[in-house]
């Protein structure tokens, strides 16, 4: 076998072995604004890291990055269709609780329990509250727009 030929069967097998690792995870990015009242409460009842940063908006914009390792973009946009990524918002007493119920459950493709990844992007108005707890109501972060 000829150098040339080596090298063309390498670059092959690399080509086709990075080709079949692309197609195996999936990553899209969801946005969902709610409405608030000036110095609101909300909580986020997640158990998703979050970040929270302030904006000039008068909308608590909630920005969802989700991805899949070990999935396609057809099951990916299946999942978000079912309904799997939804936000709710809870009204209370001054008191406004985003949560995402759908996430606790566990969802098994194949037989094999389906590991996707979320992290959620907090963008708040001025004077509004956010609390951040996870379902355990353990607090992971807090943060105040004034």
């Amino acid at each position: 076998m000829t150098t040339f030929t080596r090298i063309f069967n390498l670059l092959t097998l690399l080509l086709i072995m990075t080709t079949g690792m692309w197609g195996q995870s999936a990553e899209k990015t969801l946005v969902k604004s709610f409405a608030v009242e000036k110095h609101q409460t909300v909580v986020i009842d997640t158990r998703a890291p979050v970040e929270i940063r302030e904006w000039e908006g008068e909308l608590l914009r909630v920005q969802m990055t989700i991805s899949l390792q070990q999935g396609s973009e057809a099951v990916l946009k299946s999942l978000i269709s079912a309904g799997r990524y939804n936000l709710v918002m809870q009204d209370g007493d001054n008191i406004r609780r985003i949560s995402a119920p759908n996430l606790a459950r566990e969802v098994q493709i194949g037989g094999k329990v389906l590991e996707d990844k979320v992290t959620l992007l907090i963008m708040s108005p001025r004077n509004i509250t956010v609390t951040v707890v996870n379902q355990t109501a353990e607090t992971i972060s807090t943060g105040t727009s004034l």
